[in-house]
């Protein structure tokens, strides 16, 4: 089912309260957690994702999102931006265990746009939003003058098929470190197409 009146817009800050809800849904967890270390005086951990989708930089920032909208009222939500072309080094303490192996196959990366959040409210799950969204980040990513795309996702994320059917291929995968909070899937994915 698609929708005739389905709009595909770039993020604006007034978009950042649903850009978190969306942030939240797709990263089962995980946002959360990261947050939770970023909290400042009387921040609720909801806050600070909000007060980071209206940053002007970072990868986390409307400035990187699109907003699916349907009459007005957004239904769905796309982060993506191109990696550097050159890795740079990182040490592993440095950083949240669990985030490591997020940060490996990110890194294999470069130099790709890349979709860090694909995301829909549930009720609109299986219309067809999902691969606008994928169509219109292949278009931005060609006008950027960039041969692939890429996207990280986990085993049992029910949005793999439709990676694979958009031309999305597995390049490397690396098992899913559990911290605080209990995720069921087992492996993280990347993924990449030519554009």
């Amino acid at each position: 089912m698609t929708y005739q009146n389905l709009n595909i817009r770039p993020a604006t800050q007034n978009d950042a309260e649903d850009l978190v809800r969306l942030i939240i849904i797709a990263g089962d967890g995980l946002p959360l957690d990261l947050w939770e270390s970023m909290r400042e005086a009387g921040e609720t951990v909801f806050d600070v994702g909000v007060r980071r989708a209206k940053r002007e930089t970072g990868g986390f920032s409307y400035t990187n999102a699109l907003i699916a909208d349907i009459d007005g009222m957004p239904v769905a939500a796309a982060i993506a931006y191109r990696l550097p072309d050159h890795v740079e080094s990182f040490d592993p303490a440095s950083m949240p265990y669990h985030l490591v192996p997020l940060q490996e196959l990110e890194n294999l990366v470069a130099g790709t746009w890349y979709i860090n959040v694909l995301t829909t409210y549930e009720t609109f799950r299986g219309r067809g939003i999902g691969q606008s969204l994928l169509k219109h980040i292949d278009t931005l990513a060609k006008q950027a003058g960039c041969s692939q795309a890429s996207i990280i996702t986990s085993d049992l994320n029910p949005a793999l098929r439709l990676y694979q059917r958009e031309g999305f291929f597995e390049l490397e995968r690396r098992k899913v470190l559990k911290p605080t909070y209990t995720r069921s899937d087992n492996e993280w994915i990347v993924l990449a197409k030519s554009l």
